[in-house]
C-alpha cells in the first residue's frame, strides 16, 4: 500500500474538520496537520523536513489543547494525550535518529487501539477532536507500514 494515500486521506479529513467544527483551537490543530501533510509533498528535501518538524510540533499543540480544556473528562485527556505523546515520541526518535526507533514505532499499536476504543465507546464526545485523532492514527499506520519490512528482515 502506498503510504501517500493514507497521508492524503488524513490531510483531506483534517481540512474537512476545519469547516465542520466550531472550536477555534481544534481548527488550528487541524489546519496545522493539513499544512504539514501538504508540505510533505513539496519537491524539496528541506521543505519536507520542515513539514515533519511542523507535524511533531502539532503533536505538542494537541497536548496543550488537552491541558487548556478543563471541561474535558480525565479519560478523554488520557486517551488523546497518550495517542499524541506516543506519536510525538516516535517522531522525536526518527528526527534525532536515536536507537530503537522500530520499538518506539511499534507503540503506534496503542494509538490505533485507543482510537478504536474511542470509536466504540463514546464517539460523540470526541466530535471536535476526531480529525486529529484520525491524523494520529494515520501517522501510526504510516510509520508501522514503513517499519514493517525492517521488522520482518530481523526475524529471518
Amino acid at each position: 500500500m502506498d503510504i501517500r494515500i493514507i497521508i492524503i486521506l488524513a490531510g483531506a479529513f483534517a481540512v474537512l474538520q476545519i469547516f465542520k467544527i466550531k472550536d477555534r483551537f481544534a481548527q488550528v490543530i487541524h489546519g496545522l496537520y493539513a499544512l504539514s501533510f501538504g508540505l510533505s509533498f513539496v519537491n524539496s528535501a528541506a521543505v519536507r523536513l520542515d513539514s515533519f518538524y511542523l507535524f511533531g510540533i502539532t503533536h505538542v499543540v494537541v497536548i496543550i489543547y488537552l491541558i487548556h480544556n478543563s471541561e474535558f473528562k480525565q479519560q478523554k485527556k488520557l486517551l488523546i494525550g497518550a495517542m499524541a505523546i506516543i506519536q510525538l515520541l516516535s517522531t522525536l526518535f526518527i528526527l534525532a535518529q536515536w536507537p530503537h526507533v522500530p520499538v518506539v514505532i511499534c507503540f503506534g499499536i496503542v494509538t490505533i487501539a485507543a482510537f478504536i476504543y474511542a470509536l466504540t465507546k463514546d464517539i460523540v464526545s470526541y466530535k471536535n477532536e476526531i480529525g486529529f485523532m484520525v491524523v494520529l492514527v494515520a501517522d501510526a499506520l504510516v510509520k508501522l507500514i514503513t517499519i514493517l519490512p525492517v521488522l520482518m528482515a530481523t526475524n529471518n
